[in-house]
């Protein structure tokens, strides 16, 4: 029996002091809510919109009114996680009281997830810009070819065999095979990245408004519904794929694109 008992001794500690990165790193990716503040009222408010009422079921909270009501200070971060040191406590009273084989090392980190929300809004403060701050010749000189290179693709890849609308992608592994289908995401990005171009040098004013003219003459042509763009043509043939259907997300992008380029 001493000998079954001092296994589960070593076993219990060795669970404790093995599973403290664990709970270190769940506290790290804990909300920012607090944990008694559990959203059990939005979710059922949320199942009550979708199943019964079919009501108000495009209300949310934008992201900039939730960037606004956050606070930034250090005294409300602290009540809004104030069982993660508590927590960080008994685990480690916990684990000195199992007396583990690595004593110091649990108590690092516990010490560690226990100041968890202090770091986290440290971490958090904005960094003021430098007002002399410039790219190394060295970092510049990689984004630049970064960039030719990028402009590469369009240049090989768009042109009248494929009505002037840029492939979804290039594949190069296991041999180059180009995927002849677009989205207004990648056009967007191609007329974008056609204006970069004129200004980067890589192209000249009469190529930059051929390119640009000619990929608007197809949008004139596509397909559409109510005035929005598909979601995936065919760049061989100019016809939408199936299935048809409206992507919001890509029709914003290229609204913004557009906006952009003009």
């Amino acid at each position: 029996m001493p000998g079954v008992l001092n296994l589960r001794k070593v076993t219990l500690s060795s669970c404790l002091t093995y599973s403290a990165p664990a709970l270190l790193l769940l506290a790290a990716c804990q909300p920012k809510r607090p944990l008694p503040d559990l959203p059990t009222v939005d979710l059922a408010r949320a199942l009550y919109r979708t199943y019964v009422s079919r009501r108000h079921l495009l209300e949310w909270t934008t992201a900039a009114s939730a960037e606004a009501a956050a606070s930034n200070e250090v005294a409300e971060v602290v009540r809004k996680h104030w069982t993660v040191p508590i927590a960080a406590l008994v685990l480690g009273a916990a684990l000195l009281a199992a007396a583990g084989p690595q004593p110091a090392l649990a108590l690092a980190l516990c010490l560690l997830w226990g100041g968890s929300p202090v770091l986290t809004w440290w971490v958090s403060q904005p960094r003021r810009g430098r007002s002399d701050a410039a790219l190394s010749a060295r970092d510049r000189s990689y984004l630049e070819g970064v960039a030719r290179d990028t402009w590469r693709l369009f240049e090989r890849c768009v042109g009248p065999d494929d009505h002037h609308l840029p492939p979804d992608n290039l594949q190069i592994v296991p041999h180059p095979m180009l995927a002849r289908r677009t989205s207004p995401t990648n056009i967007g990005l191609y007329l974008l990245a056609t204006a970069c171009a004129r200004q980067f040098g890589f192209i000249g004013n009469h190529e930059m408004l051929d390119r640009i003219e000619a990929t608007l003459a197809t949008l004139g042509r596509l397909q559409r519904h109510r005035g929005h763009f598909l979601n995936w043509y065919d760049t061989a043939t100019a016809q939408p794929l199936l299935p048809l259907y409206v992507s919001t997300v890509d029709s914003g992008n290229l609204a913004g694109h557009l906006l952009a380029l003009a």
